[in-house]
């Protein structure tokens, strides 16, 4: 039990925003040592510093020996010119990809891993093999067109859902398993449906993905590494 009432650690947001936004895992043992008070928690943003005192948006002044600034990242791709970023990114700088991985106006690249999931590790894997299916040419290339128009209308779903959210619309949270399912039905390579019902309803198993996984790399003519 996290009993976040009695330690003043309700979210600010309801539990509908925080699953089509960007979920956060539980450190183990986390809720337990702030009941034991080996851990202070306090809800607020910092507003400014001052030396060693950090001022909170609540007022609240906390003495400081170390402060560790985890609050993310941005996805910045500096190295692209202005002109294949405007098919990229639309106003507010949302990329528009093909599936989470093809860019418009930039047949040679392809993006793997840059959707945010708690699933990252399964959903980028068949984001490379996918890649591996297109680049080899058993998966057509779509227009540029069909391209914007898949990352539009992504992006406003999602938007409907996630109005704070800060990965530029590329989270497939909570439907990374329906991603997966998609790419894996481009490279002909569907589960059967009766085997995916525990997945959508019930806890995700990944082994349930590795003989389809392993028919795919042998076809490609991959070498596994660990």
């Amino acid at each position: 039990m996290q009993n976040l009432d009695e330690l003043g650690l309700v979210p600010t947001c309801g539990i509908i925003d925080q699953a089509f936004g960007e979920i956060t895992l539980e450190t183990q043992g986390f809720f337990q040592k702030v009941r034991e008070g080996k851990i202070k928690v306090t809800q607020a943003e910092i507003a400014s510093f001052a030396g060693k005192t950090l001022i909170l948006t609540n007022g609240e002044k906390l003495e400081c020996d170390l402060i560790v600034f985890a609050t993310g990242f941005k996805q910045t791709i500096p190295f692209l010119p202005d002109c294949y970023l405007e098919n990229l990114l639309d106003k507010q700088g949302n990329y528009l990809l093909y599936h989470h991985i093809l860019p418009a106006g930039i047949p040679a690249l392809a993006f793997v891993g840059y959707n945010s999931s708690i699933q990252t590790t399964i959903s980028s894997e068949f984001a490379a093999l996918w890649v591996c299916e297109y680049l080899k040419g058993r998966i057509g290339r779509p227009t540029d067109a069909e391209i914007i128009q898949e990352g539009t209308d992504f992006i406003k779903w999602r938007s409907q859902y996630r109005h704070n959210a800060i990965s530029r619309g590329l989270s497939t949270m909570p439907g990374t398993i329906h991603h997966v399912d998609l790419l894996l039905r481009d490279m002909k390579a569907p589960l059967p449906f009766f085997s995916l019902i525990p997945d959508w309803l019930v806890t995700i198993n990944p082994g349930r993905y590795k003989k389809i996984r392993d028919k795919i790399i042998q076809r490609n003519g991959l070498t596994e590494t660990h």
